[in-house]
């Protein structure tokens, strides 16, 4: 394990052009991404703004001037400099890359109506013979089980900014630092973004509030989350809600934004599961089993049907395959 840690290229641990180098194709990725939303947003007449993120700007500045002002005081085995110049490329661009996907997801509508909802719930009544989240129903379906996998699922957030934000740090493994960061950068962009306007569809627990066509398969589900909500708080609740009040505003904020085809939630929980194994096997079990909380979670409390993980999971593990060869390529060269 201690070689695994060790710098995989000699090198590998650069200066400020040095850290360009190594982080060139991500960034690069990143920018084209954000170009290719603008023009494509503002030709279909969709808000954007690269400001909703802005204030990670002043966050990820304060926090990096305050480490490097102390690296000379913290053990110099931490490498504080090396990190704070390797991670500085990447969390420069990282604001403006969110802020583009919000832009668009929250005007997804715009550019394609939610038109998949019904066949995607089709499919999974072919699978199952009924509603995937019935399937669950029995075993999931009390208040105490309920909220549990709304505190887990709810953490997701807090789980990807800490495992890729330590990775943007990261000096020991470079090629599966940049492995992960591009296919997480893929599966936003991907994923996230143009699958979404592909197969635009809102989920389960939206199909009611949106008056889309077709029956609410969710809506007895809905209602007994409406009695666990009563017992213990249920936060999907309050988050819908957000979501809906920014979707009628019209116009994106922090974290807005409809679609349930593909689930970026089981996307990402599948990528940190990969992330996990490449560390050992305890980690990768914990990954595995935080991966099965989501998926599990995304249908019991409304935000997906079963084939939006399906797909989710399929899409990021082959965005994984073809960015190992790329970061491969890349910390050589750099080196």
């Amino acid at each position: 394990m201690a070689a695994e840690l060790a710098p995989a290229v000699a090198g590998a641990t650069p200066d400020l052009r040095g850290a360009l180098r190594l982080n060139a194709v991500l960034v690069g990725v990143m920018l084209a991404y954000v170009a290719i939303t603008f023009l494509v947003a503002r030709s279909g007449g969709v808000p954007f703004s690269l400001g909703l993120y802005a204030v990670l700007w002043l966050v990820f500045g304060g926090l990096g001037a305050a480490a490097f002002a102390l690296r000379r005081r913290l053990p110099a085995r931490w490498r504080i400099g090396e990190r704070v110049v390797l991670a500085a490329p990447v969390l420069l661009v990282a604001p403006a890359f969110f802020s583009a996907f919000t832009s668009l997801k929250s005007g997804l509508a715009q550019l394609h109506p939610y038109t998949w909802d019904a066949a995607i719930a089709g499919w999974d009544r072919a699978i199952f013979g009924q509603d995937a989240w019935r399937v669950l129903q029995p075993a999931l379906g009390h208040p105490p089980i309920t909220f549990a996998l709304s505190v887990l699922y709810s953490g997701w957030h807090a789980a990807m900014l800490t495992i890729f934000g330590g990775l943007c740090f990261s000096l020991g493994r470079p090629a599966l630092r940049l492995q992960a960061l591009l296919a997480l950068v893929a599966c936003w962009a991907l994923l996230g973004t143009w699958g979404a306007v592909a197969l635009a569809s809102v989920g389960p627990c939206f199909v009611g509030p949106l008056h889309l066509p077709g029956p609410d398969g969710f809506a007895e589900q809905a209602a007994y989350l409406r009695t666990a909500n009563a017992q213990l708080p249920i936060w999907e609740f309050a988050e819908q809600s957000r979501l809906l009040n920014a979707a009628a505003a019209g116009r994106p904020v922090l974290g807005s934004g409809i679609s349930a085809m593909p689930s970026m939630h089981i996307a990402v929980a599948f990528l940190m599961m990969l992330v996990g194994w490449r560390f050992g096997r305890r980690a990768g079990v914990a990954g595995s089993l935080y991966f099965l909380v989501i998926v599990v979670g995304s249908i019991h409390l409304g935000w997906h049907y079963f084939m939006d993980g399906v797909v989710a999971a399929a899409g990021a593990g082959l965005l994984w395959l073809a960015a190992g060869p790329v970061a491969r390529w890349t910390v050589a060269a750099a080196a």
